[in-house]
């Protein structure tokens, strides 16, 4: 079985994912995150979501942000 008490997440996407005109400043990524940390578990997230990005830019972005995001997450871990 899968220890799932630390969880990483890399939210990409445009502003739906940034959470723009959320008057909570959370988003929805911010909300899932809220309740996972309320039920247990340990969430480490990166919001990559960018206001107006067209899906041509976060194709051209993606992967790029997530792997340094990753890369970055597991230097601070140890």
């Amino acid at each position: 079985m899968t220890d799932l008490s630390q969880i990483r997440i890399c939210f990409l996407g445009e502003s739906f994912v940034n959470g723009t005109g959320d008057p909570e400043c959370l988003g929805w990524t911010g909300r899932i995150c809220v309740y996972a940390n309320k039920n247990g578990y340990d969430i480490t997230y990166y919001n990559l979501g960018v206001r107006r990005e067209t899906s041509t830019e976060l194709r051209q972005r993606w992967l790029r942000e997530t792997v340094y995001s990753v890369y970055q997450m597991n230097m601070t871990v140890e």
